[in-house]
């Protein structure tokens, strides 16, 4: 049975919510993942326009990381032990995260060295990293090329060619 808990997203410093159980998530950094960020135009959702083939055409999405602090706000360390244990399995980095139907990458970060105060009997706050990508520019619709023509002769002999023609 799928459990049900309101996920709060909280800049810090954040204030508890008055709703318990509840997971609260607080931004911690964002920047782009080079990495993971193509460079090469991308075409797909090919179709014809009357008697030509057009395609869309964007530039490659842009990889970013997220680092974010979970915190769980809970009226028993059962609850929360149960809660983070259901949280662990989901963020594993063999499966991914699902985000908009795609799976990004998920990884476990250690506690910054200015962990704030813990309360005892209670688990610290996890840290994780998302990955995720960005669409930076609209699509535009192209004409795609089916047949490409090439000519090359020696420089004095231009009026005798030997062409090449390469159909996709």
């Amino acid at each position: 049975m799928p459990w049900l808990l309101p996920v709060i997203l909280e800049n810090p410093p954040a204030v508890l919510p008055s709703v318990s159980p509840a997971i609260v998530l607080t931004p911690r950094d964002a920047r782009e993942d080079l990495e993971r960020t193509g460079y090469a135009s991308q075409r797909d959702s090919f179709r014809q326009r009357g008697n030509l083939t057009v395609c869309s055409v964007r530039s490659p999405a842009r990889a970013y990381t997220v680092d974010y602090q979970i915190t769980t706000v809970v009226p028993s360390p059962d609850q929360q032990r149960l809660i983070y244990t259901y949280l662990l399995q989901q963020l594993s980095m063999d499966r991914g995260l699902p985000i908009n139907g795609a799976f990004s990458p998920v990884s476990l970060l250690p506690q910054p060295a200015t962990l704030d105060e813990q309360r005892f009997g209670l688990l610290a706050p996890l840290y994780v990293r998302i990955g995720t990508r960005m669409e930076i520019a609209a699509r535009q619709e192209l004409p795609w090329v089916q047949q490409a023509n090439i000519e090359a002769a020696r420089i004095d002999a231009l009026t005798d060619p030997e062409g090449i023609v390469l159909r996709f």
